[in-house]
């Protein structure tokens, strides 16, 4: 009898997948599995910045020496969410005239519909893990995400509800604040 063998690959998509429920295979701890949409793959104590990945299956030396945060059954509230992030849900990305705008919603208590302005093409791709915070004063959002490599990230973003100024003088602007470090 003729066997097929499926491969993981044949299945996939372009969306990111998290499994909120997992457990660590080598200390048996409730943790979070996250795979991107190319392959990328870590366990992560918690979701959200600082994105602490799981001491026990970590390649930094960091998280090996147990400097990531308590198991999250002990906590009572993400880090992330005392620090003004929201989790977001990306929808779409597209080009308009110079700029690439993101379409997103806001996953927490109320859902907000954002549009995410950038002066290049920004790394976030719909159905990615991201959380989002903003905005402040100059009207700058931050989206934290996690990049193809399984590393932490985040992106400046600008509102596109205050894109009144003319066009190439905002990107200037744009391209001015991103080169601030963050």
């Amino acid at each position: 009898m003729r066997r097929i063998v499926y491969h993981r690959r044949q299945f996939s998509t372009s969306a990111s997948f998290v499994n909120p429920n997992a457990t660590c295979p080598v200390c048996g701890e409730q943790v979070f599995y996250y795979e991107s949409p190319f392959g990328g793959r870590v366990f992560f104590d918690e979701l959200g910045p600082p994105w602490p990945k799981h001491g026990c299956t970590s390649s930094t030396p960091e998280a090996r020496l147990g400097t990531t945060i308590q198991p999250r059954l002990s906590q009572t509230e993400p880090q992330w969410q005392g620090t003004g992030w929201e989790p977001l849900r990306i929808i779409r990305r597209y080009k308009e005239d110079d700029w690439w705008v993101v379409r997103a919603t806001t996953l927490g208590e109320t859902e907000r519909w954002l549009r995410l302005l950038f002066d290049a093409e920004p790394p976030l791709q719909p159905n990615m893990v991201a959380l989002f915070r903003g905005w402040d004063a100059s009207g700058y959002g931050l989206v934290s995400y996690v990049n193809n490599e399984g590393e932490p990230d985040e992106v400046r973003t600008y509102s596109y509800a205050d894109y009144v100024l003319e066009a190439s003088y905002a990107a200037a602007l744009v391209r001015e604040e991103r080169e601030r470090p963050l």
